[in-house]
This record gives C-alpha cells, sequence and structure tokens, in this order.
C-alpha cells in the first residue's frame, strides 16, 4: 500500500478503505483500545495519500490518535505518531516540541531522537541533527541501512572531521557487508583523510572483489601520491 502503483492502487484504496471499516466496527466493541485507535489513524494517514498522490491529511487521523493518547497517555507510541502527523502537514516546530517532550518523559528512548533528527535535517539544522543522532547511538540506537548512516558520514566529512565519518563508515561495512560502494567511499575517506596507504589496500580489495569495478578503482588508486 505504500508504494501502490498506477496499476494496483485501486487495489490498495480498496483495502484500506475495508480496513478502516473494520477498525472502526471493532472499536464499537472494544472503544477503550488505544492501539486499535493509533491503528486507525495510521489507516487514515494511508488512504490519502492513496487517494491523492500526495500527503492530504484526513482530520480524522488526528482526532483518531488524540483519542489513543487520552486513552493511553503514559505510552509514547501515540506522541510519536502525532509528531509525524504534524511533520507531514508542514509543522516542524510542533513536531519538533512534541519529540522534545518525549525525550524528556522518555530519556531512555532512540526512536522519538532519531524521529528528532529527521525534522532537524529537513530544516537543514545539521548541527543539531548530529548531536541527536550522536545521543541515540550512545543509548545504543543501531542504524539500519547505509542510506541513513550517510548523512552523517558527509557531514563530518565536510566539517574534516575524518576520524568521526570514517568510524561511522567502518559501521557501514557491517551493515551492508556486500555493497561495493560502501567500501569505495570508505576509500575516498582515507584518501581525503590523508591516509593513503589504508586507501590503497582497500582499494584493491574491491577489485579483488568486483572485477568489473576495475576500471573505476584504478583511476582512484592513479589519484594516490606515489
Amino acid at each position: 500500500m505504500r508504494n501502490a502503483t498506477n496499476e494496483n492502487q485501486g487495489l490498495a484504496i480498496k483495502t484500506l478503505d475495508e480496513s478502516a471499516a473494520y477498525l472502526r466496527d471493532v472499536l464499537t466493541i472494544q472503544p477503550d483500545n488505544p492501539i486499535l485507535w493509533q491503528r486507525l489513524a495510521t489507516l487514515y494517514l494511508y488512504q490519502n495519500v492513496q487517494i491523492a498522490n500526495e500527503i492530504v491529511q484526513d482530520p480524522r487521523a488526528e482526532e483518531a490518535i488524540n483519542k489513543a493518547i487520552e486513552l493511553a497517555p503514559k505510552r509514547e507510541e501515540g506522541y510519536l505518531a502525532l509528531s509525524q502527523m504534524r511533520a507531514l502537514r508542514g509543522d516542524l516546530s510542533g513536531a519538533e516540541n512534541i519529540l522534545l517532550q518525549v525525550i524528556n518523559d522518555f530519556p531512555t528512548d532512540t526512536s522519538a531522537r532519531m524521529q528528532l533528527v529527521t525534522i532537524y535535517r529537513l530544516q537543514n539544522r545539521l548541527e543539531e541533527a548530529a548531536d541527536m543522532a550522536n545521543e541515540a547511538i550512545g543509548l545504543g540506537y543501531s542504524f539500519g541501512s547505509y542510506g541513513e548512516i550517510n548523512w552523517l558520514v558527509n557531514y563530518y566529512a565536510e566539517n574534516k572531521q575524518y576520524d568521526q565519518a570514517i568510524a561511522l563508515q567502518r559501521q557501514a561495512e557491517k551493515i551492508e557487508p556486500n555493497n561495493i560502494q560502501v567500501f569505495i567511499d570508505l576509500a575516498k575517506l582515507y584518501m581525503v583523510a590523508g591516509k593513503f596507504e589504508e586507501a590503497e589496500n582497500l582499494l584493491k580489495g574491491v577489485i579483488n572483489f568486483d572485477p568489473t569495478k576495475k576500471a573505476e578503482i584504478q583511476a582512484l588508486i592513479d589519484m594516490l601520491p606515489k
């Protein structure tokens, strides 16, 4: 449903409509279930994305999530969902305020911090985004993909903080060990950091792993000081 094509969009809309109707029926039996109210709010959001092909929020989405929060005011998931809704309609400061309160109430939570990282990045507040990401990492957060970590690597590299950039890039090796681009980008970091021997050894390893990259990688090796 999140990635419906033109061919199956009709099925996606029909499925969402039926799912929302089913949840409304269930809520007549379990009106005090906050998780069901949160799921209904999510369905309303998906419905409007499918129908309008853009982010247009159904007011029932926020009504449903507010009901979920009313029923379970100490459950953080409802606030995280509400923050997403505020961000989607362009109210980034409202989303930020909610997340800051969640972090205050749940100081060991990492999901709220990473959601706040996204808000800061949307506002081009990269230093604050990096600081918040490091707080989450310190609390045990693990990145799930190279794409998720790449912006932070680039932030440190652009600020010439190469040790931090390289350390994060080494984490990406473990996340996506079969992604050749991760190793090529790490070699480029070694190059700008002046670690030419490490760069050359890594690039030669890339050629051995994927000979089809030989021309591209050899061009990088040729750039290294002799």
